[in-house]
């Protein structure tokens, strides 16, 4: 369940995010879902293929979580592995989002 709980939120932030700053810079139209977001980013040079591929390795896990965690928590060096990808996920695409607004906006 900690896993639910501090990743989910995580993961959902990342995809509010690239949905609204897709949506205010024309990038992506109204409706978009996560993974349209991400490959359409990627083709728009707004994140790199590997954010790309982080994005999308989160979205799938993201998708087998329901209210019942179908998977075991995978810890990596005593730490929970998918909320830390989320973590660095989520400062990436931060930069890649401020780098994108100053070069073009």
């Amino acid at each position: 369940m900690w896993a639910w709980h501090c990743t989910l939120p995580v993961i959902a932030v990342i995809e509010t995010l690239m949905y609204e700053f897709g949506l205010q810079n024309e990038l992506v139209n109204e409706g978009a879902k996560f993974k349209k977001l991400i490959d359409t980013f990627q083709s728009k040079s707004v994140i790199s293929a590997a954010l790309r591929e982080r994005m999308h390795d989160l979205r799938e896990y993201r998708n087998g979580i329901h209210i019942y965690l179908q998977e075991d928590v995978q810890m990596h060096d005593g730490k929970p592995r998918r909320y830390n990808d989320a973590v660095r996920a989520i400062r990436k695409l931060e930069k890649a989002l401020r780098r994108y607004w100053e070069d073009n906006c």
